[in-house]
């Protein structure tokens, strides 16, 4: 056998890592100590069993297989012993049928250790003859089994932490489309949300509009059946030859001013209804579209009107005389104001509280880039933990009498997510509350 020139194998280690260090190394002893194989394999205790990391046979790398540890002097080797066999290892191992079967003669193994002194490995050289100096191999071993069992262990640790990465990334992507998934769920829960409300806002608005139109309409009723009712008197004196001049005048005169009723009253209904019309068209139909603020808020305060009947809130307005036109969706627009109306109504005088002169006052504020639409009212105030919470989705200080504490989360959300918009809150307790709603040109979405 040739003399161990341990520098050389030292030299095709250097930048040698993992598998092709294994390789190395094994090709390196095999040829130094003159064997017929040489494997590197790491030990299963579970199934005591072997399984080959590298395995030189000859002058060349073979398969890697898996081997029983019983009746075998690899069994040894992993209790922690280095074996040495020069000659006759079949004699001592009887039932090892892969020894036999592959003639070896000489035996020599050492055991690959863990930092905290486990055998997990061994290291094997096989001889099919004589072994000459087997001592010099088995300390050509253990010279080298601990830098081998580092660096199995350093592999182990890689290909850990490889699959950890790899069930990192797949619990990423998994919990990433769970995100996604939730997202879309909270959108479409958002967008079902804002659909109620609408309902819920334009079922306000019917019962609303619908008790104001029945007025007017009751006014012109009444002058219409008084009309009637004069004319049947007329005819029936004109049939007996009864009518005067003055009667006759008088008839006329009651009849001008009935009509006159009759008309008023009518137009103002009509008015109604059209409000009504264009408020609820424009809750289905969500275009963008040019608005003149001037002119459409009067029209929304006709349909927010009715929301105050059986309160004594008195709806004020201060609108600029000259046209401002900006473009945004009407009906967005509309649900944030209503929902900010309707939560300043169900909250700023609760009952109980002794304000003279309650009022919700708008007011509109332009400036060349955008329009501050003002709702202020002289109501109790907010408490700290209220105005911290305002916005919060199902947060609401009145869930005993039917609030869900939405309002104001679709109004911001409408307003900051889609309309190119602001909401600014500001309250003092005792005073009242004011909420500014800064519009500017919306994108098409």
């Amino acid at each position: 056998m040739q003399q161990f020139d341990i520098s050389t194998i030292l030299s095709s280690l250097k930048m040698s890592y993992g598998k092709d260090f294994l390789d190395t190394i094994a090709m390196q002893l095999h040829k130094a100590i003159d064997a017929d194989f040489t494997f590197i394999a790491k030990l299963d205790r579970n199934k005591f069993t072997s399984n080959t990391l590298t395995l030189v046979a000859g002058e060349t790398f073979a398969d890697n297989f898996e081997y029983s540890l019983t009746h075998t002097p690899c069994a040894d080797v992993s209790q922690n012993n280095t074996c040495i066999y020069p000659e006759r290892i079949c004699a001592f191992y009887p039932h090892d049928q892969l020894l036999i079967d592959m003639g070896v003669e000489g035996y020599v193994g050492a055991p690959l250790q863990r930092a905290d002194g486990e055998v997990f490995g061994l290291v094997v050289a096989l001889y099919k003859s004589k072994i000459q100096n087997p001592q010099d191999v088995g300390d050509l071993f253990e010279l080298f089994s601990g830098r081998i069992a580092a660096e199995v262990e350093r592999l182990e640790k890689q290909e850990e932490l490889e699959s950890l990465n790899e069930a990192l990334e797949k619990r990423v992507e998994e919990r990433t489309q769970e995100l996604k998934d939730t997202i879309v769920q909270l959108k479409s829960s958002q967008e079902r949300l804002i659909q109620q409300e609408k309902l819920a806002s334009l079922g306000r608005l019917v019962a609303g509009v619908a008790h104001e139109v029945n007025t007017p309409l009751g006014v012109s009723v009444l002058a219409a059946s008084t009309t009637e009712a004069n004319i049947v008197s007329i005819q029936k004196k004109l049939s007996k030859g009864q009518v005067s001049k003055a009667a006759l005048m008088s008839l006329v005169n009651d009849s001008l001013e009935s009509q006159k009723t009759v008309n008023y009253n009518l137009q103002r209904a009509s008015q109604l209804i059209m409000n009504f019309k264009q408020m609820a068209t424009e809750s289905y139909v969500d275009e963008i579209t040019d608005v003149d603020l001037t002119t459409w808020l009067p029209s929304l305060f006709t349909s927010l009107k009715p929301l105050l009947k059986e309160t004594d809130i008195e709806l004020c307005a201060t609108l600029p005389e000259a046209p401002y036109i900006i473009r945004t969706y009407p009906s967005r627009l509309a649900q944030v104001i209503t929902n900010v109306f309707t939560n300043a109504i169900n909250h700023a005088f609760p009952h109980g509280s002794h304000i003279a002169a309650k009022c919700i006052k708008f007011s509109l504020t332009l400036s060349p880039n955008e329009a501050k639409i003002s709702i202020r009212d002289n109501g109790v105030g907010m408490k700290d933990e209220a105005m911290k919470n305002i916005l919060e989705p199902f947060y609401t200080t009145a869930r005993a009498s039917g609030s869900a504490g939405l309002g104001m989360t679709i109004a911001n959300n409408l307003l900051t997510k889609s309309m190119n918009g602001q909401l600014d809150i500001s309250t003092k307790e005792g005073v009242g509350t004011e909420v500014v709603i800064t519009l500017s040109d919306a994108k098409e979405n």
